[in-house]
């Protein structure tokens, strides 16, 4: 049986990193509303999409060491499910900005008419 602490740490690091993912899509909404356009390699971005390029950044690599201190929290139960946590924040933050840009392509029409 684990420790009643253990399982009160678990479940708040689950709700920060999927609060931490739920922001990381926003953003992504974001981004895909104010720059419908992708900037090119070369050019430079302009200010505002720099600021939510930034803040992606920052959530991602906040929710990849949330990911691991749920991974280093579940480890003291079980050795065996090592690492899942980090690969599903790598999973599912990797993929945000894909994700929600389509996701935006496709209601942006049914939500304007």
């Amino acid at each position: 049986m684990p420790d009643e602490k253990i399982v009160q740490t678990l479940v708040l690091l689950y709700r920060v990193w999927t609060l931490m993912l739920i922001a990381l899509y926003g953003v992504g909404v974001m981004s895909a509303y104010y720059f419908p356009e992708p900037v090119e390699a070369g050019a430079a971005a302009a200010k505002p999409e720099e600021v939510l390029i930034n803040i992606q950044r920052v959530l991602f690599f906040g929710l990849m060491a949330v990911g691991v201190l749920i991974d280093l929290v579940r480890m003291r139960e079980d050795r065996h499910q090592a690492f899942i946590f980090l690969l599903l924040s790598l999973v599912a933050g990797g993929f945000s900005s894909w994700i929600t840009a389509f996701q935006y392509k496709l209601l942006a029409p049914l939500m304007a008419g």
